[in-house]
């Protein structure tokens, strides 16, 4: 129940142009083809996210805490695979989940 809250509640954050998926667990993935462009722009939506889940969950009318950690990769060129697009932003997740969750992370360039 709880997992199909998340899955309601992350399209409510997402644009008409924007995918959001499960991936496996309580693991989702969102593409957005044009979030502006700048990391700032997708910092936006990021945190429009973080937003939407500080409320809690009422799952059978019990009340639930739901922490959240973002991991984002961009994609700056031409050639890549979605596997290691996923790989980036696996890393970056975790790191943001060192950090103290609730809070999203970019991949670092190298």
């Amino acid at each position: 129940v709880v997992l199909k809250q998340v899955a309601i509640r992350l399209n409510q954050c997402m644009r008409e142009s924007d995918t959001v998926a499960r991936l496996g667990g309580d693991e989702f993935a969102a593409i957005l083809p044009r979030p502006g462009g700048s990391q700032e722009e997708i910092a936006k939506i990021a945190q429009r996210i973080l937003d939407h889940f500080k409320q809690p969950f009422k799952p059978l009318g019990y009340e639930r805490q739901v922490g959240i950690s973002i991991g984002i990769a961009s994609v700056t060129k031409f050639e890549f695979s979605i596997e290691d697009l996923l790989h980036q932003a696996d890393k970056a997740m975790y790191r943001a989940k060192e950090d103290g969750r609730n809070c999203y992370r970019f991949a670092s360039e190298d």
